[in-house]
């Protein structure tokens, strides 16, 4: 942890520059605290080099019409998977720009299914192009299958063993809720993934504001506190200026908030961002 240095003046961050964190998935709230981390982005930046023997021909991306990535994976990306992905997103894109695909034991589990090619005339199929915003197909050859959706603050996760034919555009899905200790979990999310996919509905599930809001104050502590601002400097993205000056030699809440802020920031930036990825994650509590 940093140390307090002479004040440079009020810091006041743009709120612009954190206003697409109001349409963050808990996935996507995870991603933007594990990519601040230095030691992750050097790994992360490292491998992503095309220049590198171990990073070529790993991932296959595959963008399809309908606006679906397919990502054939050809080996496993093993120094991704320690921060709890399958392979490393740019850490330069923010969490409306890439979608992580965190490994199934990060994020609870998937939605498990059974996904087939259509065969039988008559049954319902699932057309992949008609669930909206962002989704990436992961087909690891011989492997799972995973498909990831993610927008309009929600991200859910479906796998399944590799199908007998590659999947297409349609195809038949049939859900499997596991045992009765894991029936009621299964349902809930398969419910909120159907209203997702739902055009008409009136609003995919999404973070509560309040918690939402907690954690884009925690993310701006972190910025700052990255960026050597003292804890006094930090407290004036939060109040005004004047107050700060004025108020922090005796205002012990004021303190301790800011440093909770920074402290909770730098936790999930190293390893408890995790915590956010599971389903219906309290955030920043």
């Amino acid at each position: 942890m940093m140390t307090d240095r002479s004040e440079q003046g009020p810091w006041r961050p743009n709120p612009d520059a954190y206003a697409y964190t109001r349409m963050l998935s808990t996935s996507g709230w995870a991603w933007e605290f594990l990519r601040r981390n230095s030691q992750f982005r050097r790994e992360a930046l490292k491998h992503r080099r095309r220049d590198r023997p171990e990073r070529r021909n790993t991932i296959i991306p595959c963008p399809q019409d309908d606006g679906t990535m397919w990502l054939i994976g050809l080996q496993r990306v093993n120094v991704a998977e320690r921060w709890g992905l399958e392979l490393f997103p740019d850490p330069d894109k923010n969490g409306l720009e890439t979608t992580p695909f965190w490994l199934p034991d990060v994020i609870g589990g998937d939605i498990e299914a059974l996904m087939e090619p259509p065969a039988r005339i008559g049954c319902d199929l699932f057309s992949i192009s008609s669930v909206p915003k962002r989704k990436t197909v992961l087909i690891r050859l011989g492997e799972r299958v995973r498909m990831t959706v993610d927008g309009s603050g929600f991200n859910e996760t479906i796998g399944c063993a590799a199908p007998s034919a590659p999947p297409s555009g349609e195809i038949l899905v049939a859900l499997t809720v596991g045992g009765e200790r894991k029936f009621r979990t299964h349902v809930d999310r398969l419910g909120a993934f159907l209203d997702y996919c739902q055009a008409s509905a009136p609003g995919a599930p999404r973070m509560a504001e309040n918690a939402s809001r907690r954690l884009r104050e925690i993310l701006i502590a972190l910025d700052g506190r990255r960026s050597g601002r003292s804890y006094r400097e930090i407290a004036c993205a939060f109040y005004e200026p004047d107050q700060v000056k004025d108020d922090w030699a005796t205002n012990a809440a004021m303190k301790q908030r800011i440093r909770r802020l920074v402290l909770r920031g730098d936790s999930l930036m190293r390893s408890c961002y995790r915590r956010l990825v599971a389903p219906r994650a309290a955030a920043a509590s």
